[in-house]
């Protein structure tokens, strides 16, 4: 044997076959899928966690400031509380300090205006308070000392004790309904 075909017969041949590649494909293709799916879910829950912290934020926020002021309607009677059915789309009354207050729902918008009993409640110098307002919206009913429904307006409206205010907010599935009753401090 010459020194050349000795060398030859030393020298590993390297590289890889083509079986070896398509292999190497599958699995890198396989982990990939994978991945990709794992990435898909966790997107997928930020966002429903996203749209679940803002219907909460939205919800809780209007409902806290309808709250407060419902506390300081000034009295039960025909000038300071608006009264057409029980429930009510809106809440209509005047403040502790003779401020005309309203709240309402226009479109998906929750509104807080500047007009009292006796007049529309307009969009017109208005603050949003809550977007994303599902069906059903905003809802006001009027509750005597004992509990019961007020529902002859406007003679029983001097008997109104409590309010219960109804909010509810949706937004890319998520359907939350806040409710609160308060009692007037001028009741």
């Amino acid at each position: 044997m010459s020194k050349l075909q000795t060398t030859r017969a030393m020298v590993s041949h390297t590289g890889f076959t083509l079986v070896e590649m398509i292999i190497v494909i599958v699995v890198v293709g396989v982990i990939f899928a994978i991945g990709g799916l794992v990435l898909g879910r966790a997107f997928e829950s930020y966002a429903l966690t996203r749209n679940t912290t803002d219907v909460d934020w939205q919800g809780r926020v209007a409902m806290e400031r309808m709250v407060r002021e419902l506390r300081d309607a000034r009295s039960a009677t025909m000038t300071d509380l608006a009264f057409t059915a029980n429930p009510m789309a809106q809440a209509q009354f005047i403040d502790a300090d003779g401020n005309p207050v309203c709240f309402f729902v226009s479109g998906v918008v929750l509104w807080r205006s500047l007009n009292g009993p006796g007049s529309a409640c307009v969009t017109a110098g208005g603050q949003p308070l809550a977007d994303n307002i599902g069906s059903g919206g905003l809802a006001v009913r009027f509750f005597k000392k004992d509990g019961t429904d007020l529902v002859v307006p406007p003679d029983a409206l001097a008997q109104a004790y409590f309010i219960t205010v109804t909010l509810n907010v949706s937004e890319g599935g998520i359907n939350e309904t806040y409710r609160a009753t308060v009692q007037p401090r001028g009741f």
